[in-house]
């Protein structure tokens, strides 16, 4: 099945190409963008750097069940909208990704920073596990018609979105403990 995008037919194969392209496009405005908030004595902390990633990736969910929710013609929604899902869910991913070694490599004593980012990596394992468990609840009946599976499609993105903001409250709550605990 194909769909159209920026005027192009295009493969559901192809979307596949949005996360690379939003990573190289907005890689070099995130390395900009945390100097010149330093400068302005505006730089978010780590642990609001951690926030503002969840909530990134959050909306990015959202606005896919949205789309799908609400915009979508017998079954079928624009590619518009999961371009911009992904545009969302990697500006998270760029706010938090870097920000995990870093911090491992100022707050760990030296001699154990190469333990401490296996552990780091080991997390991100355990995370992938966790992910794939969330899978399942896209996880669609061999049976199911086009319909059946946009419901079920926005039911999982709406569940993903808000696990994604109520991990951002929970992040905001401990925010002010753990800025005054690492003291960078």
């Amino acid at each position: 099945m194909s769909s159209a995008f920026l005027g192009m037919h295009i493969s559901a194969e192809f979307t596949e190409a949005f996360n690379p392209f939003f990573i190289l496009a907005l890689s070099p405005l995130t390395s900009l963008l945390w100097p010149w908030l330093a400068k302005r004595n505006m730089n978010p902390s780590y642990p609001m750097k951690f926030a503002l990633g969840a909530l990134f990736m959050g909306f990015g969910m959202l606005l896919q069940a949205f789309g799908i929710k609400f915009f979508s013609h017998n079954g079928i929604s624009s590619a518009y909208w999961l371009f911009f899902s992904y545009g969302l869910q990697t500006i998270g991913e760029l706010v938090l990704s870097p920000i995990g070694l870093a911090m491992i490599t100022r707050l760990t004593p030296r001699k154990y920073v190469g333990m401490m980012m296996g552990v780091w990596f080991l997390a991100l394992a355990a995370a992938n596990l966790i992910s794939g468990e969330l899978a399942t609840l896209a996880d669609l009946p061999k049976a199911a018609t086009i319909l059946q599976s946009q419901h079920i499609y926005a039911h999982a993105f709406f569940d993903y979105g808000w696990l994604g903001l109520g991990l951002t409250a929970f992040t905001l709550l401990f925010v002010p403990k753990l800025k005054r605990m690492i003291a960078i």
